[in-house]
C-alpha cells in the first residue's frame, strides 16, 4: 500500500480506545460506553505486538461501529507504531501495511475517515483491562470432529451457533453473547430462536435463561450442558 500524506477532515464525532495484549484485545467506545473484547486465535497470537495493536483497532471498529457511516472516528491507542501506520495509511513493514490497508478499506466502504492519536498507557486503563481480563467461560469449544459425528448420530443439522465468537464458532452463522466483529447477531437473546435450528453451548450461569428462551420461542436444536443433577436447571432440561 503506497504511503500518503495525512488528509485533514472535520473534527471526529466518535472516539474509540483500543489496546492489545499477547492474550487478547479490547476496545471502548467512549460516547456510549460500549465495550468489546476477545482472545486471539491460534493463528494470530504469535504475531508481533504492533500487528496485534492494529488488529485490535480493526476488531474494535467492526464490533462497536459496524453500523456507523459517513463520519470521522478518532482511534486512541498507546502504541505509537499503530498511530503512525494509520495516519500515514501504510507502513514499510508488509504485515503492518496489509493490516493498515484492511482497516482503511473497511472505513472506505462506509464513508468513514479515521485518524489515530497516542494515549499514554496509564490513561488507557479501560481498554487495557479489556485486553487482559478475558471471559474465558464464553470461549469453550467442543472438538469439531466429535461434535459433527454426534450431530450425525442425532440427525440434527443446526443452522446457527449461539453464544459463539469468531474464534470458537462451529458454524458459519453465529450469534454472540457479547460484541463480536463477525457475529450475525450481537446478543443472542435478542434474536428469535424459533427461526433456526440452534446449536447452543452457553456459559453455564445462563442455562436457566437459555431453557426459558427455548420454551418461549418454541425452538429446537442441541444444547450442551454439564451433568449437574443438583442444579435447578437439571429437571427442566430433562423434561425437554
Amino acid at each position: 500500500m503506497e504511503q500518503k500524506a495525512p488528509i485533514q477532515r472535520a473534527d471526529p464525532s466518535v472516539t474509540l480506545k483500543t489496546d492489545s495484549s499477547l492474550s487478547g484485545w479490547g476496545a471502548l467506545r467512549t460516547d456510549t460506553g460500549q465495550k468489546a473484547q476477545g482472545l486471539w486465535g491460534e493463528n494470530e497470537k504469535y504475531h508481533h505486538i504492533n500487528y496485534l495493536e492494529l488488529s485490535a483497532i480493526l476488531l474494535g471498529l467492526k464490533s462497536l461501529l459496524n453500523n456507523t457511516e459517513n463520519t470521522h472516528i478518532r482511534v486512541m491507542t498507546d502504541n505509537t507504531t499503530a498511530v503512525s501506520c494509520l495516519n500515514k495509511q501504510g507502513s514499510k513493514s508488509q504485515f503492518l501495511n496489509d493490516m493498515a490497508q484492511e482497516i482503511w478499506q473497511w472505513c472506505e466502504r462506509k464513508g468513514i475517515w479515521i485518524s489515530a492519536a497516542h494515549i499514554p498507557g496509564i490513561e488507557n486503563v479501560e481498554a487495557d483491562k479489556l485486553s487482559r481480563d478475558m471471559h474465558v467461560d464464553t470461549e469453550w469449544k467442543l472438538d469439531q470432529a466429535l461434535l459433527y459425528h454426534a450431530l450425525t448420530i442425532l440427525d440434527v443439522q443446526p443452522t446457527i451457533d449461539l453464544f459463539a465468537s469468531r474464534i470458537n464458532t462451529q458454524f458459519a452463522l453465529f450469534a454472540s453473547y457479547r460484541a463480536d466483529p463477525q457475529a450475525h447477531v450481537i446478543d443472542c437473546f435478542s434474536v428469535h430462536w424459533g427461526d433456526f435450528s440452534v446449536y447452543c453451548f452457553p456459559p453455564f450461569s445462563v442455562l436457566p435463561r437459555v431453557l426459558q428462551k427455548i420454551k418461549r420461542d418454541k425452538a429446537s436444536g442441541v444444547v450442551v450442558a454439564p451433568k449437574w443433577k443438583n442444579q435447578p436447571f437439571w429437571p427442566v432440561l430433562m423434561t425437554m
